[in-house]
């Protein structure tokens, strides 16, 4: 059991992050805005239609990394 004390410093720290957190977290942030408007703009940003996915990129050959040479002419 003496063996284990070198995780002590490191469990209390641990511990003790977590309550910061916890409490730093809890608290309501500033400049949060919570009006019906913002979240109307939200709501309308969510409904618009997502960009397809390969619409906008060139298409190039896929490759898988590996290099096949060709047998040298004349063996």
């Amino acid at each position: 059991m003496e063996i284990l004390w070198w995780l002590a410093p490191s469990v209390a720290a641990t511990i003790a992050a977590m309550i910061y957190v916890n409490w730093v977290g809890a608290k309501e942030p500033a400049g949060r805005d919570r009006s019906e408007a913002a979240r109307a703009k939200m709501g309308e940003a969510l409904s618009k239609p997502l960009p397809q996915a390969g619409a906008s990129r060139a298409q190039r050959p896929t490759s898988n990394g590996v290099v096949v040479h060709s047998p040298p002419r004349g063996a």
